[in-house]
C-alpha cells in the first residue's frame, strides 16, 4: 500500500485532478434541459442599383428654378430567424453621401392604424322608477261596527338610453422623416395583426437635384431591434440589435446610357473588392488562430490586430483616406488593386453629379 509520501500515489491524485473537470462536463451537458428557443435575427438586401425616373412638374421648370426631382424606388428585402414575435422595429435610413442630393418627399409616410374596423359604439341607460301606496282599517265599539280599507299607489318610470361612437386607438406602425438638414430620410417599422416585417418592402424617395444631375449614390443603413434572451429566457426588458446592415446604392436617370454604365462599374468593381475582402478575412483569421497556439494570452483574438474590424467600411466610405492608414501594408495586393479600381469608378461617378 502506497504512503502519503509516496510518488506513485502523487501521480494518481495528480492524474484524478485533472480528469474530475472532465467528467464534470460530460455529466453537466447530459442533464435533460428544456430546448431554448433560437434567438431572433434579422438579415437585409438591397439592390446595387437603381433607375431614377424624373418627375419635375412643369411649374418648376418654368420658375426659372435650376433643378429637377428625380424619384428613386429602392426595394428592401428582410429575412428573419428565429421567433419573429421577438422583432420590435425595424430602421431604415437612405442618406446622401454628398452636396448633390435634397430629399423633397418620401412614402411610406407616418402610419396608425387599429385592429378594429370602423367605430366603436357605446351605450349607456339610465332608470328612476317611484311608488307609494296607503292602507286604512278601523272598528268603533258596540254602536258602531266599521272597518274598511283603503289605499292608494302612484308609480313612475323613466328609462334614458344614449348611443354614441368613438374612434379605436390607434398603434403606430411605421414613422418617417427627414435627417441630416433633409439631405437623408428614415423609416421605422413596427409589425402589427395586419402587416409583417418580413419580405420585401418599397422605399420610395424623391431627390431635388440639379438640372445637369445624371447618377450619383447613396448610403442605405438597416438596422432590427428585438428582444434578446437572458440566461436562455426572453425578456420583454431585453432589447437589443438583432440585426444590422450598411450598403452603397448607385443611383442614374433613367434613359441615360453614360450615367447607367457609370453606376455599373462602380456596382461591379465593389462587388469585386468585396469578394478580395472576403479571401483577405479569412487569412487574417487563419494568421490569428495560428497564433493562439503560441500565444495563449490572445485566446479569445479572432482579429489580426494590426487590421481593424471595420477596414472594410472604411475603404469603401473613404478609399483615399484608407490609403493613409498603417494598416494596409497588411493588405494583399489583390485587395489594394480592387480598392484602386473602386476608388476610380467612385470618382468618374462623381462627375455625373451636376
Amino acid at each position: 500500500m502506497d504512503r502519503p509520501g509516496n510518488p506513485s500515489c502523487s501521480k494518481i491524485r495528480f492524474r484524478s485532478l485533472l480528469t474530475c473537470p472532465v467528467a464534470f462536463i460530460v455529466v453537466f451537458s447530459g442533464v435533460g434541459l428544456p430546448p431554448v428557443a433560437a434567438e431572433v435575427a434579422v438579415n437585409f438586401d438591397v439592390s446595387y442599383l437603381v433607375s431614377c425616373r424624373e418627375v419635375t412638374p412643369d411649374t418648376l421648370w418654368t420658375s426659372g428654378v435650376h433643378q429637377k426631382l428625380v424619384e428613386a424606388d429602392f426595394q428592401i428585402s428582410t429575412l428573419i430567424r428565429g421567433k419573429a414575435d421577438d422583432l420590435v422595429e425595424c430602421l431604415i435610413r437612405i442618406e446622401s453621401l454628398g452636396e448633390g442630393l435634397q430629399v423633397a418627399d418620401y412614402h411610406p409616410r407616418t402610419t396608425l392604424i387599429s385592429d378594429v374596423a370602423g367605430k366603436i359604439g357605446v351605450e349607456r341607460s339610465r332608470e328612476n322608477s317611484f311608488n307609494m301606496g296607503i292602507g286604512l282599517n278601523g272598528k268603533h265599539d258596540q254602536l258602531v261596527d266599521l272597518s274598511g280599507n283603503a289605499s292608494s299607489s302612484r308609480g313612475k318610470r323613466d328609462s334614458e338610453k344614449f348611443q354614441y361612437e368613438l374612434q379605436p386607438p390607434l398603434e403606430l406602425v411605421a414613422a418617417s422623416g427627414t435627417t441630416g438638414r433633409g439631405t437623408g430620410v428614415y423609416f421605422k417599422l413596427r409589425p402589427s395583426t395586419q402587416s409583417s416585417l418580413e419580405g420585401g418592402q418599397q422605399f420610395k424617395v424623391v431627390f431635388l437635384v440639379s438640372r445637369s444631375w445624371r447618377a450619383d449614390s447613396v448610403g442605405v443603413v438597416c438596422e432590427a431591434l428585438g428582444r434578446r434572451q437572458a440566461a436562455g429566457f426572453v425578456s420583454p426588458e431585453s432589447l437589443g440589435a438583432v440585426g444590422r446592415a450598411k450598403f452603397r446604392v448607385a443611383l442614374h436617370l433613367a434613359g441615360d446610357e453614360s450615367a447607367k454604365r457609370a453606376a455599373e462599374k462602380l456596382v461591379f468593381t465593389e462587388r469585386r473588392l468585396r469578394a478580395s475582402a472576403d479571401v483577405q478575412r479569412r487569412e487574417i483569421k487563419n494568421r490569428s488562430q495560428g497564433a493562439l497556439v503560441r500565444h495563449f494570452s490572445r485566446v479569445f483574438s479572432v482579429v489580426d490586430p494590426k487590421v481593424p474590424d471595420n477596414w472594410l467600411d472604411q475603404m469603401i466610405d473613404n478609399p483615399a483616406r484608407t490609403r493613409q492608414q498603417s494598416y494596409v501594408q497588411h493588405l494583399s495586393q489583390e485587395v489594394l488593386e480592387a480598392a484602386s479600381h473602386y476608388e476610380q469608378a467612385k470618382s468618374d461617378l462623381s462627375g455625373f453629379r451636376g
